[in-house]
């Protein structure tokens, strides 16, 4: 049955290939070399003039629109139309001929019209991130917007070819869906995933981040509507489904940078049989130490008459408050960091005391820096620890070190 209806359309069609068809075939064909070199010399007229205006122009969206070929593509709005017409005109009479320029040319005008919005779509693009001020990316979205509008496109090109009402293909479509939604479920899913990043603004251009999956930890570099691109601090990259930073937890350090201050949170193990009670002599020589001198004698005095007011035995030390060298040291080591110029001093600070384990006694310094920089930070926090390690013998302590026999 397909045979024969391909004959008869065949027959058909021959009975119109007489001189006058090939006439109007050969006038067609001038015709539509002369819009394609109409085109040519449009673009070559407005491009030259856009080109200068733009230079000329202080104003940067017509550079996002020049750059993303938006004036290159409307060009095409005049020798289409002009083809469109003399169509009918020569070969409107030839029903099979026609009907296949027509459907051609349709679709072309569909084509041009989504490649100009997709241009206009590209500027706005180029224009956000012409702001350098502006580190939360619309890529995702703009590709989000994008597939909204190929999903157009190939429903009225289906229904052009089909020769059916939008809305026959869009019933056609929805009877479909599920199975759409089995074959396309990953993809749906980092669509979704795509637009709720950008629209929460979790996640920016720049950003430093840490997730466990794909052991990511470093600048994002691109933000797309289906993943997320990592530069790890070695250099390698790694691409994260968006859908992973939805459902899985992540550390974002955009709040550090945006403050410009940095934590050090660092631990040095007190070996605890050097702690003691401070002697005369002891509590002599700590009060020579810079930071320390006046809260020496000041803290003295308070113990003293504390001590005094209860009437303890002063023949054993451990009556009544005294100081021990610990105590002192957590002291200086305060004192050092509030005089410290590298450290926020309207930050959190503190050195405090934590629960003793097998290694010792830890004694952590809380602190923030007052640059985020990688390097920087490293020699502030490596500079502070220097001192604090070399200035522990002076209080008569020692840190706890594992060691191992040599033989």
């Amino acid at each position: 049955m397909i045979k024969m209806s391909v004959i008869k359309w065949f027959d058909t069609f021959s009975t119109s290939l007489n001189a006058d068809f090939w006439n109007d075939v050969l006038i067609y064909s001038l015709i539509v070399a002369a819009c394609v070199v109409l085109y040519y010399l449009l673009r070559m007229m407005v491009i030259h003039v856009v080109k200068r205006l733009v230079n000329k122009s202080k104003v940067l969206w017509d550079d996002a629109l020049y750059e993303s070929r938006f004036f290159h593509r409307i060009c095409w709005l005049i020798p289409l139309p002009i083809l469109y017409h003399f169509t009918d005109v020569f070969l409107g009479d030839y029903h099979y001929v026609y009907s296949i320029l027509e459907t051609i040319i349709r679709l072309l005008f569909i084509f041009l019209f989504m490649f100009i919005i997709k241009s206009f779509l590209h500027s706005i693009e180029i224009r956000y991130n012409a702001d350098n001020e502006r580190k939360r990316s619309i890529k995702g979205l703009m590709q989000a917007v994008s597939m909204v509008l190929y999903v157009i496109t190939a429903i009225i090109i289906f229904s052009i070819l089909l020769g059916k009402s939008t809305a026959s293909v869009l019933t056609g479509l929805g009877a479909a869906s599920a199975v759409f939604m089995l074959v396309f479920k990953d993809s749906i899913v980092g669509f979704v995933s795509g637009i709720q990043l950008a629209s929460n603004d979790m996640i920016r251009l720049g950003d430093w981040v840490e997730i466990a999956a794909g052991g990511a930890d470093g600048e994002v570099i691109d933000i797309t509507m289906i993943t997320v691109k990592i530069r790890n601090w070695d250099n390698t990259i790694v691409s994260i489904p968006a859908y992973d930073f939805i459902s899985k937890s992540f550390k974002n350090w955009r709040g550090m940078q945006e403050l410009g201050i940095r934590r050090v949170k660092r631990s040095i193990f007190i070996d605890m049989n050097s702690v003691k009670y401070c002697s005369e002599e002891m509590l002599s020589r700590f009060q020579k130490y810079e930071f320390l001198n006046d809260y020496i004698s000041k803290t003295q005095l308070e113990m003293d008459a504390y001590n005094k007011q209860h009437e303890f035995d002063k023949s054993l030390i451990i009556n009544g408050k005294q100081q021990s060298n610990l105590g002192v040291f957590r002291m200086y080591v305060l004192r050092y960091l509030q005089n410290n110029e590298n450290v926020c001093k309207t930050a959190t600070l503190m050195v405090r005391q934590l629960q003793p384990t097998e290694n010792g006694i830890p004694i952590e310094v809380y602190a923030f820096t007052k640059t985020t920089e990688w390097l920087p930070y490293e020699k502030i926090q490596s500079d502070i620890f220097d001192h604090i390690i070399a200035a522990v013998p002076f209080f008569d302590l020692r840190i706890y070190q594992r060691s191992s026999d040599k033989n």
